[in-house]
């Protein structure tokens, strides 16, 4: 599957199905042709930069995990991943990665290790607004959609330098 290339990409919204189907829908941010001057917590006016929005023909992805062990999602203003990420492999806007720090956790904060299936791997998603991570016996299936981006969703401010 050919993902898109976008600009970059937001969270919208993660349905969980019992017992252990994790479904993330994604939707497209795109980069205006115009810049325009942005005010810092303090009114100093930055930039120019180029606003990024989700429109009406934004579009849209699944991530499908099927098998999930656990999932984590953080407003991507606090995610800081302690480390570089060691990322094995990329599906779209997925990355499955050795070592995340969530899998430790979850690990050490749980008996999965001693009940659980033999092999677990751990994915990070990152978006202009949340990262989600999530730990699963396989691969994610990565769909583009023909869902319609929720435009009423508030969203916080984003913008491109260049």
């Amino acid at each position: 599957m050919n993902i898109p290339k976008v600009d970059t990409w937001f969270f919208e919204k993660v349905e969980f199905h019992h017992p252990s189907v994790l479904s993330i829908k994604l939707v497209e941010g795109v980069k205006s042709n115009e810049r325009e001057m942005v005010l810092s917590d303090t009114d100093t006016p930055i930039g120019p930069y180029f606003p990024v929005k989700v429109l009406e023909t934004s579009r849209c992805l699944r991530v499908i995990f099927n098998e999930v062990v656990s999932f984590h999602i953080i407003d991507e203003s606090y995610s800081s991943p302690t480390e570089k990420l060691d990322i094995t492999h990329e599906f779209g806007p997925v990355r499955k990665c050795n070592g995340l720090e969530y899998q430790k956790y979850v690990q050490a904060d749980s008996i999965v290790d001693q009940t659980g299936p033999d092999e677990i791997f751990g994915y990070y998603i990152w978006t202009e607004d949340q990262t989600v991570f999530i730990l699963a016996t396989a691969d994610p299936e990565v769909l583009i959609s023909d869902e319609k981006s929720n435009t009423s969703v508030e969203r916080g401010d984003t913008y491109f330098s260049q």
